[in-house]
Formats: structure tokens, sequence, C-alpha cells
């Protein structure tokens, strides 16, 4: 089906924060999705502070603040089966589904839409990712055109999986992402993408996909332990600053992350530029760790291995109330006590509270919680 001009759309856009902020970059997110868009819809995950909850009220009068559980997959889940009626979508031609995963877009989306308006594809997003026999187009930003909503296929979808419990991360992948795009496969429905070709590790190689591959934004994990290459995320900024405003991106990065964005000035001959450096974020991890213990009256710290040991070793003289370890709820408990501290399953703790991850692969491990460090 061939996108037009005239398409009436609406745009959802799933916000969390642990902090509850909105912060600047998600403020362009949806300035762009209201340049394309007759309509937005908000879904908070969580909390969102006064001043940024009243900002988003005074766009759409369609905010949806729920409990930080699901993931993005049982926040849409809602939005599609509780929150609003079936008949609602049929008055529009196309859906967008956007999260707040990535930084930009650095190409406006007016110009990507008109790129996608030759394509006679059923929905499209911006990038596939393939991994062995799996393929799949990755969920931060999709567009579902009409045939796709006239055929309820969207809410079929999530009326099938609601059997499914969502508590890690890539569950989120293996039953949204990848269990969505067969589904729309197994029933003809074509699909494409706005990057030519695979674009696996977008998030470690922002550079290489910015530079070569005209990546119209930068996922956020690239500045996240574990997923990026320090070398790489400075080279993507040092890239975009020539023609895009990078402070929301710093400032995030800070915020988020911890680092210390520096800029240092090279010379090379009679000429000096200015380059972006990443800062050692350890030590600024070190005070925002610290001024999270102390900010709180209680802490739990998730994992009880090498790892959490260390972190407890560490910051235990910081944390006013330290509660015990947390272990995942399918994980082997061999004693519940470490070092005369309690050791509790995930599912045993009821009220809201604050953890400190602590395990060596922190990337499929789930927290919903009122106020996390990760």
């Amino acid at each position: 089906m061939k996108a037009q001009n005239n398409e009436k759309r609406i745009a959802i856009f799933i916000v969390y924060d642990e902090d509850g902020e909105l912060d600047s970059y998600r403020k362009t997110i949806i300035e762009e999705l209201l340049s394309v868009s007759e309509k937005l819809i908000i879904i908070i995950n969580g909390n969102m502070n006064d001043t940024d909850l009243a900002y988003l009220y005074s766009i759409t009068d369609m905010v949806y603040m729920r409990e930080n559980n699901g993931y993005e997959m049982k926040a849409y889940q809602e939005l599609f089966l509780d929150f609003v009626p079936c008949v609602f979508w049929n008055n529009y031609d196309e859906i967008i589904m956007c999260n707040d995963s990535f930084y930009g877009p650095f190409i406006p989306l007016k110009e990507i839409f008109s790129t996608m308006e030759d394509s006679t594809t059923d929905y499209w997003g911006i990038n596939k990712v393939c991994n062995g026999y799996v393929e799949y187009i990755s969920s931060y930003f999709v567009v579902y055109r009409r045939n796709i909503i006239k055929s309820n296929a969207i809410i079929d979808y999530f009326e099938n999986c609601k059997k499914y419990k969502i508590d890690e991360f890539m569950q989120v992948v293996q039953i949204f992402e990848v269990g969505l795009f067969y589904y729309l496969k197994s029933r003809n429905y074509k699909s494409a993408t706005y990057m030519k070709g695979i674009a696996n590790n977008i998030t470690k190689y922002p550079d290489y996909y910015l530079i070569n591959r005209n990546a119209p934004c930068m996922k956020r994990k690239s500045f996240c332990d574990g997923y990026n290459a320090a070398d790489a995320t400075e080279r993507a900024l040092n890239y975009l600053k020539e023609f895009y405003d990078i402070s929301s991106i710093l400032c995030n990065a800070h915020r988020k992350y911890g680092y210390e964005i520096k800029e240092c000035t090279n010379q090379n001959g009679e000429d000096e530029e200015n380059e972006i450096i990443l800062g050692d974020g350890i030590n600024n991890k070190e005070n925002l760790i610290i001024e999270f213990c102390k900010r709180n009256k209680s802490v739990y710290i998730y994992g009880a291995g090498l790892c959490a040991k260390k972190v407890w070793a560490a910051y235990r003289h910081y944390i006013n109330n330290f509660k015990g370890f947390i272990v995942s709820d399918n994980q082997k408990i061999t004693s519940r006590v470490v070092w005369g501290e309690p050791v509790f399953y995930y599912k045993e703790l009821k009220e809201p509270i604050a953890i400190i991850v602590a395990i060596k692969d922190q990337k499929d491990i789930f927290i919903k919680e009122k106020d996390t460090f990760i």
C-alpha cells in the first residue's frame, strides 16, 4: 500500500525515565512526531515530574501514565486493548509506534516520510536486524499503514500475547520485535526499512551507521557500558556536531550514564579543531552511586555473586539502610544469607524500592521500581 501526502497519522510515543525527567532530547522527538502527525499519544512508564507532565498535557489530551512493567510491549498492549477502543484506530491511515531509546532524528521526519512514500509495503521501520536465521525490524520507530490497521492485526497479536509475562528486556525482543514481525509476515504483510540492508550493531558502532549508512538517529545505549565502543561513540558525536546541536545528547548522557563530555583542541599544522571526547565515566558513576545511596532511605543490591559483593563492600558505608540482596525469580538460591545480609527473590519485594544493579551482564535483567540506579 503506497503512502500519500494526505495520510492521517497518529503517533504513539513511550517515555520512561527512572528520575521522572523528560529531557530536551525527548522534546525534540515529540516535536518531530507532531510535524508529521495529526494526533499524539504519550504513554509514561513509571512517573513524571509535574512540570514535564504539564508540558505533555499542553500538547496532547491523550497522556497515559502506567506502572513501569513489561517494557514497551505491555505499554502498547494496554493502550490497544484497554485504554483506547478498537474502532478509534479506524480514524487513521497510519500509526507511528515510537519509543525514547534514541537521539534524533538527525534527518527531519518529514524527509524520512517523503522518502518512504514510494514504498508499497504495509509497514516500515528505520532499520532491520538479522541474527542467524531470524530477522526483524527494530521497534523504536515503526509505521503501520491502512491495511494492517483495518485488519486489527496489531490488536489481535497483543490479544494473543496476553498470556505472556514480560519481565526481562530480551523477552521484549523475542515476543514483541521478533514475534510481531513474523506474525505479520505469516499473514503476507510486506515490510520495508528506511536504512537499506541489514543494520546489526547500530548501537555499538554509531559512527559507521551515521557516516556510511545514513542512519537518522543514534541509540541511547551507545553510551551504556556493555553495549558501546567508546571511540565509535566519540566519532559519532564529532560527526554529528558539524550539522546537529548535540547539547541535548550530551546532557542526557551525563545525567543518565555519568559521562563528563569534554572538548579538547587538536592542532594540526595551522588548523585547530575542537573534538568531543568521552571523559572517564568511572569516577562520575561512583559519585552518582554515592548520591543515590544517600538520597534513598533504603537500598537493595540486585545480584548475589562476586560483582554484587564488591559493590556492597564499596558502597555499604554510604547506604543508610541496606535491605539485602535480590536474585531473579528463576535463579536457585544456595543461601538466604550473604555476609550476614538477607537474600530475596524479586517477587518477594512488594513496596517501591531503590536498587543498585550489580551483576556481570545487566542487559538481560529487568527491574521495575520507583527509583533505580543502573
